[in-house]
């Protein structure tokens, strides 16, 4: 469950400016810890856009999309 301090807005709704800190630091350490934005935004109950909006403004460097990249050219069979 998401820190118990932080009140997450409803759809259509700002952070609070007394929370956003607080949720920037929140989200930044679970997605540092590996979430996804989508594992995230479920957990909050919120969209992927907000997730990945609130991410990059705060300041965040977001994993490059998609799984595993493939191996080397002279690895593949």
């Amino acid at each position: 469950m998401p820190d118990e301090e932080i009140t997450w807005p409803k759809h259509r709704h700002k952070l609070k400016p007394e929370d956003r800190q607080r949720a920037y630091e929140w989200l930044r350490k679970k997605y540092a810890g590996g979430a996804s934005i989508r594992n995230i935004a479920e957990e909050i109950k919120r969209s992927y856009g907000f997730v990945h909006m609130a991410l990059a403004d705060a300041g965040v460097t977001l994993r490059p999309r998609g799984g595993r990249p493939a191996p080397p050219r002279e690895t593949r069979p």
